[in-house]
């Protein structure tokens, strides 16, 4: 077949159809078919549209009218293929038409390339690097050179960056730490400024009060007491029913019996209105006139959010509510704050509320507590004290000393360690050097050299001879050796040797004598005025829990088995030391008296020193209001006034338990209030007090049932006669917890009235408690010691 049969077209068909006029016809109508039915698409091969295809020329035949607009298309599509050296383009001519209506679009790559049909192809072949410098035009040369720069500059500014970035993170760690000390600076000079403001203030307070005492004790005032037992934080902590501990000195409401003095009283825990009825009507019957409106309670608002073991100061000062009730209270008024164990939050709440405190700085308050420093304070009194050690920090001193100790007096059976900073007898243990072998050894070879000897028993105080008995002891007064010896008195505090042999060794003790025969524990109640003498406020004899026999549970008042005289003394030269010192406020000294049998004579040590408002002295002030006596300063007994009965008159009719009424029960007083009669009665008058005691039944009575049931079975207190038992109250009886003063005519008298109350308590409340307290000749309820657990 020939190539002019293949091609159906009028052009190849001139030849064989014939005239001219006949072909042209025919081209005129193939052109418009063309026109009407071709795609119009062309060409764009290495940059240059192909213009000479009859598909192009029919695109441009059809589109004449717009062809301004659809050259300018092209003419990009064009520069665009041949920047990124595209060999061949299938271009769309309809779609060109359609974008050559906007012209806004012929510079956007991405609708120029929608009227290409192999976009596709063409995009991954402008994906390739460097496909835009491929052509050899000035622009792809030019277009190159530059990207070269802009890299080279890129890679340039990126180092500098990289530079300056480490420079500027390290110009702004030195800013920040510089920033960070100035405002540590600035912090410390503002801590600086306010200390030294508040110290400014507290010098000032306490001068003031020194100066206006004379003239402050002799008006009207008042008196706020926080009973706050204000310990460092580890000694706090374990310490069980903390908040029960800090609240046992409600009798500090009694010095309402001054009528110059008013009282806040702030509590630790919320106290009940039975409760502060009852102390309302016991100072209606002591003779206390207006008592409702002389004292108030105050209770932290927020003391319920902290722990239990915070000491009541600083719930006090966490309460915005209390203090600024404090503040009004006290403003324009003669008022001091009589604190417990003073601390450095007692210091800041005196600064705070602008008012003085009855006690010294924290830090001469903390050196007093101190057991090796009490040692010392006694020792400058001249006083008679144990033989013992003190200032003790390592295992070869306590070995060493208590080797010394031992073999220079044999005949002492037991020595007491005691940590430096402990209270409450919790951080004492008792060595009984009686199951050592060699010391019995030594008292029989002692006993038969003196025996021999001329120079008796002091031969045995001669250097070398103590020096072999030191050598001979060491050996069992190891770390371990102890272990076995030592009987720990408070396990709930510190359970195993190792634990209390750590605390000891950390932060120091002493090692003392435990004399045999004792016959009391006296102690002496003190205040040590800002500006005045010395006032010896009470004596009293200490009881001990059996389950610690350094721990006090109870007093009796006033003790007798000392000369008063000769403990007025003793306690007047210790005290007098602590005035020189600087000491202000309430101090109570304790003593132990034995029988000596070797000089055959009573004998007085002074084993002990508190530098606050103690316990005792709280038991004290509730039964002075109740007996409303005076001390004999001679003797130091203490007189009372009885009263004539009124008229008789008829007996109450019986109520049933549970119909309680204040006014006929007078919450467990036996008599109403009498005026006193002009002819005084002076008698002898005695006082067992229980700071506390626990029974779990009282949680389930309530006050006026428990008072109505006492009054019925005879314990209460008769205020004609003077004597009998009045109850001491703390919080709600949903504690279980309560306190219990017995008057009599002698200490025995006041035991029994004590053994019958509580032995009342245990038959009507409940069963017996499971812990058991010898008092005197009888046995009781076991008090509560107030830090160890209740078992």
């Amino acid at each position: 077949m020939e190539f002019d049969d293949l091609v159906d077209s009028p052009r190849a068909n001139i030849k064989k159809n014939g005239t001219l006029a006949n072909t042209v016809e025919e081209i005129r109508g193939y052109d418009e078919l063309l026109d009407t039915y071709s795609l119009h698409l062309f060409i764009i091969r290495n940059g240059k549209a192909v213009t000479r295809t009859p598909e192009f020329v029919s695109f441009r035949r059809k589109y004449s009218y717009a062809w301004g607009g659809i050259l300018t298309v092209i003419s990009h599509l064009e520069a665009l293929m041949a920047r990124f050296s595209i060999p061949f383009a299938y271009v769309d001519g309809q779609t060109v038409a359609e974008l050559s209506l906007d012209e806004s679009c012929v510079k956007n790559p991405n609708l120029l390339l929608s009227c290409v049909r192999n976009a596709d192809q063409i995009k991954e072949w402008m994906g390739d690097p460097g496909r835009g410098y491929l052509s050899r035009t000035p622009e792809a040369k030019h277009a190159a050179a530059a990207k070269i720069q802009s890299l080279y500059r890129m890679f340039r500014q990126k180092r500098a960056y990289g530079v300056y970035l480490t420079h500027s993170r390290a110009a702004v760690t030195v800013q920040r730490y510089f920033r960070v000390v100035l405002a540590r600076r600035d912090c410390k000079e503002r801590l600086r400024n306010k200390q030294a403001k508040d110290e400014s203030t507290w010098n000032s307070l306490q001068a003031l009060l020194v100066k206006r005492w004379p003239e402050i004790s002799n008006k009207k005032r008042l008196i706020i007491h926080v009973p706050s037992l204000t310990y460092s934080e580890e000694l706090r902590f374990p310490t069980a029913h903390f908040s029960i501990l800090q609240n046992l000195q409600m009798g500090r409401l009694c010095e309402l019996s001054d009528p110059n003095v008013d009282i806040i009283y702030i509590s630790p825990v919320q106290i009940p209105a039975d409760v502060i009825d009852y102390y309302t009507k016991l100072f209606n019957v002591g003779g206390i006139d207006k008592s409702e409106s002389r004292f108030k309670v105050i209770v932290p608002e927020n003391a319920s959010r902290f722990p239990c073991h915070f000491a009541l100061t600083t719930l006090l000062r966490y309460s915005p509510k209390a203090m600024k009730k404090l503040r009004r209270l006290s403003v324009g008024r003669n008022a001091y704050i009589v604190p417990g164990q003073v601390g450095e939050d007692d210091r800041m709440l005196a600064t705070e509320l602008n008012v003085p405190l009855l006690g010294a700085t924290p830090d001469l308050v903390a050196h007093c507590c101190i057991k090796s420093a009490m040692k010392n304070i006694i020792k400058k009194a001249e006083v008679n004290m144990p033989p013992g050690g003190h200032d003790i920090y390592e295992m070869h001193e306590l070995t060493s000393t208590l080797s010394k100790l031992v073999a220079a007096n044999l005949d002492i059976r037991r020595w007491v360690l005691k940590i430096d900073d402990e209270f409450g007898g919790r951080g004492h243990a008792v060595i009984n050097v009686d199951k050592i072998r060699v010391v019995r050894e030594l008292r029989l070879e002692r006993a038969r050299i003196t025996s021999k000897h001329v120079l008796k028993r002091a031969y045995w105080s001669r250097p070398e001879v103590q020096l072999s008995a030191r050598k001979r002891l060491e050996p069992v007064f190891g770390q371990k050796e102890l272990s076995s010896k030592v009987s720990l008195l408070c396990r709930q505090i510190y359970p195993t040797w190792a634990d209390y042999l750590k605390q000891f060794m950390r932060v120091g003790g002493v090692i003392e004598a435990v004399p045999e025969n004792v016959v009391s524990n006296p102690s002496v109640n003190v205040l040590i005025p800002p500006k005045g003498d010395i006032q010896i406020l009470s004596t009293h004899e200490e009881m001990f829990s059996k389950s610690n026999p350094f721990q006090v549970i109870g007093s009796s008042f006033p003790q007798s088995s000392v000369p008063h005289q000769a403990l007025k003394g003793a306690t007047w030269a210790i005290v007098e030391k602590l005035k020189q010192m600087g000491l202000v406020g309430y101090v109570s000294v304790n003593f132990v008296a034995f029988y000596d049998h070797y000089v055959q004579a009573l004998r007085l040590w002074a084993v002990d020193i508190n530098p606050r408002y103690s316990t005792s002295l709280s038991s004290y002030m509730f039964f002075k209001l109740l007996v409303q006596g005076t001390t004999n300063e001679a003797t130091g007994e203490y007189l009372a006034v009885l009263k004539e009965n009124p008229e008789a008159q008829p007996p109450p009719q019986k109520k049933p338990v549970n119909e309680f009424e204040k006014d006929d029960v007078e919450l467990g007083l036996a008599e109403s209030k009498v005026e006193p009669p002009p002819e005084k009665n002076f008698v002898s008058r005695t006082c067992v007090a229980i700071d506390a005691f626990y029974h779990p039944s009282l949680s389930t009575m309530v006050y006026g049932s428990f008072f109505n049931v006492c009054r019925l079975h005879g314990v209460s207190y008769d205020l004609h006669a003077v004597k009998g038992t009045a109850f001491t109250l703390y919080e709600s009886l949903a504690s279980g917890v309560i306190g219990a003063v017995a008057v009599g005519e002698s200490k025995q008298d006041a035991i029994n009235s004590m053994y019958r109350s509580l032995g009342f308590v245990q038959k009507q409340v409940g069963p017996n408690v499971s812990r058991r307290k010898k008092v005197g000749h009888c046995t009781t309820s076991e008090p509560y010691d107030g830090t160890c657990p209740i078992a």
